[in-house]
């Protein structure tokens, strides 16, 4: 079996409102690069990646410069042999692209699911999920926005109607005793709810040992990276390894019973420093981030090795890759005992055919169907095609989101807050 086309689509999909974080505002729709192989005997395979670090901000090349870039590494290639690629590619989000592609080409030739193809024996029904809470801008009808005034009736509610006691909320946004106030009124809320934030390394380390104190007796799930080694952009910091802050998280662990979760350990040298600094009692893969969709499993038998707790990251994904990191979680069997994080809810729409992937009883399907379990819609893929126009409007919702709040793009504008 042999590939013989490649086909890349630029897309857009909406957020329902813009997102803040610590970074700043999101860009109104995750801008994605779908991806398309077909073999020899008629076979297709789908995957996504995203801007690379140059591609940032210049967004209207993404699919040519996935086809000049990748194509003639991936024609002729034999999709059962994906790992030759993945090295050819360099292990970037855009090779993780092809290896879910072809992942889902060998599942649908052995009629076998991907997560079986990772290793799983008995792959669970579903695998749990967290609800995202975010802050959020009201939308341009003025409807939608989520403030620290109804943040937890926002939440508790949607934790609700998603069916899960798992919550993530995403913090670094409003001032410290805001957050932490705003905490304790969610535990109130949901006095049985696993509760974990995050607040995106937008804390001081003095900051971080006085919101833990206070937050201690809330028994949360976990803090989610409270601290950051850098104010570099996270395409920087994973560059440069910078992303981690081993003494100073090291330094908060020691200094709390609340437990403390690392993101961004996604190479095997920063696990390892992780492990190595005693800075974590959880840690988060990401498929895009720990090579692949293979890789991430290898991570997480590193990890696990060690005894930490797994989770799993969420950022920039769209359904297809939101459907892949699935897969890898009910791969692990049960391993992954952390509910994954997942953005997925925050769209309005996807290029994926039928139903999408939505948070029930607190937990999303495993597809059934073999490879992926999940195909494209032609109509959704033109409907949210990245057109040159399209581009343009996103870009005077950004800048209109971005001056109503008077901050930056959402790569250059983190802050560290202190009491």
């Amino acid at each position: 079996m042999r590939i013989v086309n490649v086909e890349a689509f630029s897309v857009a999909i909406p957020f329902r409102n813009p997102i803040e974080s610590a970074y700043g505002v999101s860009y109104p729709a995750r801008i994605r690069v779908i991806v398309r192989l077909t073999t020899d005997e008629g076979i297709t395979g789908i995957g996504e990646t995203g801007p690379s670090a140059v591609h940032h901000v210049h967004r209207d090349d993404l699919a040519p410069r996935f086809l000049r870039d990748y194509e003639h590494l991936i024609l002729g290639a034999d999709p059962f042999h994906s790992a030759d690629l993945m090295r050819a590619a360099g292990y970037t989000p855009d090779a993780v692209a092809i290896e879910t592609a072809c992942l889902d080409i060998v599942g649908k030739a052995t009629g076998r699911r991907v997560c079986e193809i990772l290793g799983a024996n008995e792959p669970p029904a579903s695998v749990p999920v967290a609800l995202y809470s975010f802050f959020r801008l009201p939308d341009r009808d003025g409807a939608g926005a989520v403030t620290p005034q109804n943040l937890v009736e926002t939440t508790a509610a949607a934790a609700e109607e998603a069916g899960t006691d798992t919550v993530k909320l995403k913090l670094g946004v409003h001032e410290p005793r805001v957050e932490v106030d705003l905490t304790r009124r969610l535990r109130e809320a949901m006095p049985t709810a696993a509760i974990r934030i995050d607040p995106n390394g937008a804390w001081s380390t003095a900051t971080a040992l006085n919101a833990m104190r206070r937050l201690e007796e809330l028994d949360l799930e976990y803090v989610e990276d409270p601290i950051k080694d850098s104010p570099l952009g996270f395409a920087q910091q994973i560059i440069t390894g910078r992303s981690i802050d081993v003494p100073g998280m090291r330094r908060l662990r020691m200094s709390t019973r609340t437990p403390l979760c690392a993101d961004n350990s996604y190479r095997l040298d920063l696990l390892r420093q992780v492990i190595a600094g005693e800075a974590a009692d959880v840690v988060l893969a990401d498929v895009f981030g720990c090579g692949g969709l293979r890789g991430t499993v290898r991570w997480y038998q590193a990890a696990d090795l060690f005894h930490l707790g797994l989770g799993m990251h969420s950022g920039t994904e769209t359904g297809i890759g939101q459907v892949a990191k699935i897969h890898v979680v009910a791969a692990m069997e049960g391993r992954v005992g952390h509910p994954m994080d997942a953005i997925y809810p925050e769209y309005t729409g996807d290029v994926l055919a039928g139903e999408p992937p939505r948070i029930r009883g607190g937990a999303m399907e495993v597809p059934k169907g073999p490879g992926l379990g999940i195909e494209l819609d032609s109509d959704r893929l033109e409907r949210y095609e990245l057109t040159a126009q399209r581009h343009a409007e996103l870009d005077d919702y950004w800048a209109e989101a971005k001056a109503a709040k008077g901050i930056g793009s959402a790569q250059a504008s983190m802050l560290v807050r202190g009491f």
